[in-house]
């Protein structure tokens, strides 16, 4: 028989593996089962920004080489309600703190947006919440960093000043001027992981076992999968038989979020300078990355970081937060990688192959998830399809070693 591509009747093409028969298909229970073992079988473990981008990208890649794939996810959350994901703020450029053009940040950036853009499309739903991001300066060396950017990019940002800079904020500043990164956006970094996991049903097998894995042995012994590829954040170091190669530290990313009431603040564009401030339509998220393992039920770390958040963005836009009620606080620790001459690069590298079975890494992303997610899960899906770990950039290939 040759291979069947059959999908699940009145269930798109999800496909559970406990319902799949090894040789034909048959009819179970009034569903279409059919034989999947000409299917190349990945496992992803994490369902957070990097683990349902290699999925989509791995349907995408298999479907357009007529090499079908059967990937299952293992979280306990569902997709985009775990982890680090939950509370990414969303916000998507590529420049660093310093205005400079983070590695392949323009890249990284055109294919972001461009995903994004196709899942608002295909699913008519709004991802993109603010277009422009404003950097501010509050010192004379911020300063005069803008005003390089403008030399080195004046197609992407402009520089304010002044009454012009309160005027495109919607709000006096204090600041001493601000770079308007004109392609910059936030988006609803949630909703966006749900609505790429949907496309990802669409164009392949995809299941989702909510189910922790705590070694690569769990999955190994299976003799399930062909590759598994661990996409868990900051996690990684808990992951047995994992955890020794890579060099992974964790900070916390921490939200709090306000309601400005009765008062619609004119505040029009999200800010950032060490802090940030995204304005909604009723809800404001203030936040910043913290180092060392911050804990949430720390109740004196939590009021040292709503005051320290506070306080710096006071200086930037005065007494906006007397306009704001707070409602609650949210926060989850990210993947730092060690730095390289090049910045803080994301690593992605196959950890070994035993038993038929290939082990992936994926991991340090850190705070610019929503930045290098697509171009870096298309890099890897290459990889993973064409077994081959030189498809990926050199630039990430850095674990430790392949001995325990």
């Amino acid at each position: 028989m040759g291979k069947v591509r059959t999908r699940l009747l009145g269930f798109g093409s999800l496909l559970c593996s406990k319902h799949i028969l090894p040789t034909r298909c048959s009819i179970q229970r009034n569903i279409l089962v059919c034989r999947v073992e000409n299917y190349h079988k990945i496992a992803i473990v994490g369902c957070g920004i990097a683990g349902i981008s290699l999925c989509y990208y791995l349907c995408k890649l298999s479907a357009e080489l007529q090499k079908p794939c059967h990937i299952t996810v293992f979280d306990p959350c569902q997709p985009g309600s775990g982890g680090a994901s939950r509370v990414a703020a969303g916000l998507l450029h590529p420049f660093s703190p310093s205005s400079k053009l983070l590695w392949n940040g323009l890249e990284a950036f055109r294919l972001a947006t461009q995903v994004i853009r196709l899942v608002e499309s295909q699913l008519g739903t709004n991802i993109i919440q603010n277009w422009g991001i404003m950097r501010l300066a509050l010192t004379e060396k911020q300063h005069k960093q803008l005003e390089q950017a403008v030399v080195s990019f004046p197609h992407r940002v402009q520089l304010f000043q002044g009454v012009d800079l309160d005027h495109i904020l919607g709000w006096n500043s204090a600041a001493i001027s601000g770079l308007l990164l004109k392609d910059a956006c936030t988006i609803h970094t949630g909703e966006y992981i749900r609505g790429l996991f949907q496309l990802c049903m669409q164009l392949g097998r995809v299941e989702w076992r909510p189910e922790i894995v705590r070694h690569v042995e769990d999955l190994k012994q299976t003799n399930e999968f062909q590759d598994i590829v661990f996409c868990t954040g900051a996690d990684i170091n808990f992951i047995g038989g994992i955890s020794g190669h890579v060099s992974i530290t964790r900070s916390f990313g921490r939200n709090f979020y306000y309601h400005q009431g009765e008062t619609n603040l004119p505040l029009k564009v999200p800010i950032i300078c060490g802090r940030y401030l995204i304005p909604g339509k009723t809800t404001f998220i203030a936040g910043a990355t913290f180092e060392g393992d911050s804990c949430l039920s720390d109740q004196l770390a939590q009021d040292m970081q709503i005051s320290d958040v506070q306080s710096r963005l006071d200086k930037l836009v005065p007494g906006i937060f007397d306009h704001l009620q707070f409602i609650h606080m949210d926060g989850a620790f990210r993947a730092l990688p060690e730095r390289t001459q090049l910045g803080s690069i994301p690593i992605i590298d196959q950890l070994g192959t035993s038993n038929k079975c290939n082990i992936w890494l994926y991991t340090g992303l850190g705070s610019r998830g929503i930045l290098y997610h697509a171009w870096l899960s298309q890099q890897l899906a290459k990889a993973i399809v064409f077994h081959d770990a030189n498809k990926l950039p050199h630039q990430v290939r850095r674990k430790l070693s392949d001995e325990k």
